[in-house]
């Protein structure tokens, strides 16, 4: 029986996935009355898909599950847009795989809910309810002795830009030892909160901002501070730790303060927006058995071609450094988080121990930035010094025209394996498909040996530099490069390289080639280059596009097959005239796992 249930939910994620891709803005459809969230499952009641369809669903099905002019025309829930202009596709010409006319969030609506959802006309219409959701509780929050202290920035004014990071610096309890065993955030406004993170200072660490974030004021990652505690993210609406573990703070950790950073996504810069929003933390001086900790696996790089159905980012963690990041210490997992943004569609941790593939710490082809999900284990995976892990993270690119890299905004992209573990300290691996972090920065205890002599031979004779920067050992020098080679290099390219980095114009080859012949630009260090640089929207992202130039990768385009069947949702015309198709046809497999699957997913 068991296998019968693989065997058919299969077909229902697959057919899920395809769904999404057969509309306009399918996988980007926001929640009517929850800022920042999705709604996957389109065609469904439930947000987030599976169960009975609302009208868009229902006239989705009966059109056969193809977008036309007559799908396209219809307003399904009836408050006075079209199909087409709710999705981003007001003149029905939209095809799958192209980029919808509309794709601004603040222009897209839900084809299935009458808006605005809280008018009396909207209200007869919308008969379910989907606005209110079950409360979080965690029942450790009621135990004897648990207390509570909340951190909420100053109510500040949101700048009209699509990604700004704002710090404040609060006091925390220190008079005693404690566990924080959980937190509920306090959000005040949904409209710009991406996510929190919260650092942990010494008095010493505090001292050296020199009362910057004394008020909420523009930062960066707070390298200063060497303590980390839980923070939030869209889509997480609380966090109840298990009963074996807690985040110490206290005195024995030496931690007097706290550094909040929000991340705030304004992208539509709107100009009169406040924000007060914090978060609440429960804490106990009963100790638990165990101090958490936190560790963390990704790629060095993120690199995304456009029009991609699949595209797999891979981070490789070795034995040699897990074995030299863990310390000689065995670490015990109690949860995995993956965290990606919006072209995230699968995530996939391996885990595996003296050549044998373990069973993986999270393997999912659903992933879904607005409803993140915690891969809990009971009793905590073991994770030994020597283990590898291997991060695989996939992406659906079909709706950029451009490549993507790694960036904090949520047009940009991510991939992270967050781990609460114990004990501690922080452990983090990353790398490439190929090798990890360690093993291209020279941290691993092979390489700790050689550092002296290589160091030695690296600045013997940096000096003799070329007209680019570079001298005859091929060392980089960051600071010369960026100071004196690295404009130069842009304009080169610039001058005869595509600017979005999709062909290969006559002497962009030649021009990369040299371009390349640079010790900056060589090697496993330019991973670092292109990790930093996609952050630098002025000149950074630009500068990768140029680089990416006649690189050749597959354009995936959505599958064609036989002529679909319309439906029969519209009139069939007796004139001759036939209805003018915007989707392509679902393939003949496609059909078949549809059928089997039937409405289990998404419509």
């Amino acid at each position: 029986m068991k296998v019968l249930y693989v065997l058919l939910l299969v077909p229902g994620l697959l057919a899920y996935q395809h769904f999404q891709e057969q509309i306009p803005n399918g996988d980007r459809v926001p929640h009517p009355c929850k800022a920042n969230y999705v709604w996957k499952g389109v065609g469904h009641l439930n947000k987030n898909g599976g169960g009975a369809r609302n009208k868009f669903g229902e006239d989705f099905a009966r059109n056969g599950h193809v977008w036309d002019s007559c799908l396209c025309e219809r307003d399904s829930d009836g408050d006075g847009r079209s199909n087409g202009e709710e999705l981003g596709d007001p003149d029905c010409e939209w095809v799958p795989g192209a980029q919808p006319k509309i794709t601004a969030l603040s222009k897209i609506s839900h084809p299935g809910i009458c808006d605005p959802w809280d008018s009396d006309e909207c209200q007869r219409n919308n008969n379910w309810e989907f606005c209110q959701e079950a409360e979080f509780k965690c029942d450790h929050f009621e135990e004897e002795g648990v207390k509570n202290f909340s951190m909420s920035f100053t109510k500040t004014k949101v700048p009209p830009a699509e990604t700004t990071y704002m710090c404040q610096m609060f006091d925390i309890p220190s008079d005693g030892d404690w566990h924080v065993i959980g937190l509920v955030p306090l959000i005040d406004n949904a409209n710009v909160m991406h996510h929190t993170v919260v650092y942990l200072c010494t008095d010493e660490e505090a001292a050296t901002m020199n009362g910057t974030f004394d008020s909420p004021a523009p930062c960066g990652q707070m390298s200063s501070c060497s303590g980390g505690l839980s923070g939030w993210t869209v889509g997480i609406d609380g966090e109840c730790m298990p009963e074996s573990v807690g985040y110490r703070i206290g005195l024995t950790t030496g931690y007097t303060k706290a550094v909040m950073e929000f991340h705030w996504n304004n992208p539509e810069g709107v100009t009169d927006y406040e924000d007060a929003s914090g978060i609440m933390y429960y804490y106990t001086d009963k100790l638990r058995d165990n101090d958490l900790s936190i560790g963390a696996t990704s790629p060095v790089e993120i690199h995304i071609p456009p029009k991609q159905l699949s595209y797999e980012q891979t981070a490789m963690c070795t034995p040699e450094c897990s074995a030299n990041g863990l310390a000689g210490i065995t670490r015990y997992i109690i949860s995995v988080l993956p965290h990606m943004h919006y072209l995230g569609r699968g995530f996939i941790m391996e885990h595996w121990r003296d050549g044998e593939r373990l069973d993986d710490l999270v393997n999912t082809n659903s992933y879904s930035y607005d409803s993140p999900v915690y891969y809990h284990f009971d009793p905590p995976r073991e994770l030994h010094p020597g283990d590898q892990i291997i991060t695989r993270c996939i992406f659906n690119s079909m709706s950029k025209e451009k490549r993507t890299y790694y960036g904090e905004g949520t047009n940009d992209e991510m991939c992270f394996g967050f781990m609460n573990m114990y004990p501690g300290p922080f452990f983090w691996c990353t790398g490439t498909a190929e090798k990890s972090f360690c093993e291209i920065s020279g941290d691993s205890e092979e390489t700790d040996e050689t550092d002296e002599t290589e160091e030695t031979e690296e600045t013997e004779g940096t000096e003799d530099n070329d007209a680019d920067g570079a001298d005859s050992n091929e060392w980089c020098d960051w600071e010369v490069y960026f100071e004196e080679v690295f404009i130069n290099h842009f304009y080169e390219l610039e001058a005869v390289c595509d600017k979005d980095g999709l062909i290969c114009e006559p002497g962009c080859k030649e021009a990369l080639e040299k371009v390349h012949s640079h010790p900056c630009l060589k090697g496993d260090i330019l991973y670092f280059l292109r990790s930093a640089l996609g952050e630098d929207t002025e000149y950074g992202v630009p500068f990768l596009h140029l680089l990416s130039s006649c690189h050749e990768y597959e354009v995936h385009t959505a599958p064609v097959g036989p002529p679909a069947t319309p439906g029969d949702l519209c009139p069939v015309d007796t004139s001759g005239a036939t209805r003018r198709q915007s989707g392509s046809a679902v393939t003949a497999l496609l059909a078949l796992l549809v059928a089997v699957a039937g409405s289990a997913m998404w419509m």
